[in-house]
């Protein structure tokens, strides 16, 4: 089994398991579990392609670096740093600050887009999850 292979199956699993487990445990209605179903599905259709894909050339995956594993763990930081200050924060805010940082750390080129793009995200969100299906997101100190 190729790492490509390894790596649909480790994500099919995944998504078999929240399917089957997660969602219907953790939300309440049918109509309430869509959205979080139709997630599983555009994450299990890329996953089971990756499963069945078949390797031509065979590629030697290069050893990890242990500055690039600290790297790892500081964005895994960051980002349960973010999942704790939804509640704190406000879902906005923190989408946008973090957002931000993240674009910092993965390479933007530019602040603007740095803080434009989130910017731009959590209004999409807003007019969508917020406005259309009058669904209220987190709210903190901030917003």
């Amino acid at each position: 089994m190729s790492h490509d292979q390894r790596i649909g199956a480790f994500f099919l699993g995944l998504c078999l398991f929240a399917w089957v487990y997660v969602i219907p445990r953790g939300i309440a209605g049918e109509v309430q579990a869509l959205y979080p179903r139709l997630t599983v599905l555009f994450i299990a259709v890329p996953a089971l392609l990756l499963l069945l894909r078949k390797d031509r050339h065979k590629r030697e995956v290069p050893p990890q670096e242990p500055k690039a594993l600290l790297a790892l763990a500081g964005v895994a930081a960051l980002y349960l740093a973010y999942l704790f200050s939804v509640s704190l924060l406000g879902f906005y805010s923190s989408s946008i600050l973090f957002g931000a940082a993240f674009m910092l750390i993965f390479g933007s080129r530019g602040i603007l887009a740095a803080v434009g793009i989130p910017l731009g995200l959590s209004a999409l969100v807003y007019a969508v999850i917020e406005h259309f299906l009058r669904f209220p997101l987190p709210g903190g100190v901030l917003f």
